[in-house]
């Protein structure tokens, strides 16, 4: 009788309710070079050492180990790290029933990354075995995009009828401008320029001069000066603009041209 009691005491005991598993991205579009974060909330089954470990699937871009960088996890009880092609996070589970786990794994896509897309599926580990992969959110990876701005400067000379030119472009970031190329329109009343930088070529007939960096990194500004000589008798206002562009996309496009001018007041003298 005592045993017959103790066994339906057994059975009449509920069984544990299973939460619905979360697992977020934040954010889920994400800017190559940039980090975005992992939150999970789900019930895993008993078993010792358990893991969380991320894998990705229907990925445009490879092995999600290819194109991330592990920054950070929360919710672990040693450190995360990475395992075959995934990433894990170690957190506590009971050897003897289910439990829930929660926690949050942080990764950085590497710089230079392409526009792309993948799934993020998980999956519980422990010494008793691994679950199968679950579905979790879908990532989209953005390509950086750079931001580039000019200027222009220019200085006059009392006798020799002559500018000095000096045209830069900055790429203000974050992503590297590549294919930059710098075309500064001078004067009609240009008839030659001297000391042009290597990366630099003059065209006569349309008076203007285009430099070229095959890529100019976050940050970086590229400077070319060189001299312009006016024809003779050249007098009144001397425009000079100059416009940058580049093969990666800039979406701001208003700071992408300078100008500046000049008067000649005889034709030797010319002011700045």
């Amino acid at each position: 009788m005592t045993a017959l009691m103790a066994a339906l005491m057994i059975v009449a005991v509920p069984g544990r309710a299973h939460a619905v598993d979360t697992v977020t991205a934040t954010p889920s579009t994400v800017t190559a070079g940039e980090t975005f974060t992992v939150d999970f909330n789900i019930d895993v089954p008993r078993g010792p050492n358990g893991r969380v470990l991320f894998s990705e699937r229907n990925s445009t871009l490879g092995s999600v180990l290819d194109f991330t960088s592990l920054v950070s996890c929360t919710g672990n009880t040693a450190p995360c790290g990475e395992v075959g092609t995934q990433y894990f996070v170690p957190v506590a589970s009971s050897p003897s029933a289910p439990t829930t786990v929660s926690g949050s794994l942080t990764l950085r896509v590497d710089p230079g990354t392409p526009a792309g897309q993948f799934d993020l599926y998980y999956r519980f580990g422990s010494d008793f075995g691994v679950t199968d992969a679950r579905p979790g959110p879908t990532v989209t990876v953005t390509a950086a995009q750079a931001d580039l701005s000019t200027n222009t400067s220019l200085t006059g000379s009392a006798v020799g009828s002559t500018i000095g030119v000096t045209a830069a472009v900055t790429n203000n970031g974050p992503g590297t401008a590549d294919g930059v190329s710098l075309t500064t329109t001078l004067p009609g009343q240009v008839s030659s320029v001297t000391g042009l930088p290597g990366a630099c070529s003059f065209n006569a007939a349309a008076k203007t001069v285009t430099c070229t960096a095959p890529t100019l990194a976050s940050g970086q500004t590229s400077t070319y000066t060189y001299t312009a000589q006016l024809t003779l008798l050249s007098l009144g206002a001397l425009p000079v603009s100059t416009a940058a562009s580049a093969t990666t996309p800039d979406p701001v496009a208003a700071n992408n041209t300078s100008s500046a001018s000049c008067t000649a007041l005889t034709s030797l003298v010319v002011l700045c």
